[in-house]
């Protein structure tokens, strides 16, 4: 058996800026579709959203205009899952942080994280195909977050939400 010391993960006060981190209805599509409730998300509820991109570079389901901090560092998560096509590669993206890399969805929920440095205090995010090829996927859990990791997830409908740094007495 392990025999390490206890310790508790305690997190900084973090915001998720997405108003809509689980309805991607709310989000806007280039040459994209997103069916919403199309099957189980990681939290049980049936809250996933199936996006299908085409083969065209210009090809997204994102936010517009999101107002961020010019020169600081954000971190953009994701939960993606295959959606059993083998269609599952896909990339993050910004209008002023750049392209996350070729990333790939597999049969399990995973959380996909992607770091950059804002040049400009608005942005364009979300999530892409990759060029020449069609996209086909489950996205739920969406989290932009100021700060150069991604803290657990937080979730909104509407607007966005703070949650407190965590505090220790003894």
């Amino acid at each position: 058996t392990g025999g390490g010391c206890p310790h508790i993960l305690a997190e900084p006060q973090r915001t998720n800026l997405f108003p809509y981190s689980e309805d991607f209805s709310q989000w806007l599509n280039i040459s994209s579709t997103d069916t919403p409730n199309y099957s189980t998300a990681p939290d049980g509820t049936n809250t996933a959203t199936r996006l299908l991109t085409s083969s065209q570079d210009s090809s997204y389901l994102y936010v517009s205009s999101l107002t961020i901090s010019d020169a600081t560092s954000y971190t953009l998560s994701i939960y993606v899952k295959s959606n059993g096509n083998g269609l599952d590669d896909f990339r993050l993206y910004t209008t002023t942080g750049g392209t996350s890399a070729n990333l790939t969805a597999t049969t399990e929920w995973q959380r996909f994280d992607y770091n950059l440095t804002s040049t400009t205090t608005w942005t364009n995010i979300g999530i892409r195909g990759v060029g020449g090829q069609d996209t086909d996927v489950l996205v739920w859990g969406a989290s932009l977050e100021e700060g150069s990791y991604a803290t657990s997830y937080i979730p909104t409908s509407g607007s966005t939400v703070t949650r407190n740094q965590d505090i220790f007495t003894r």
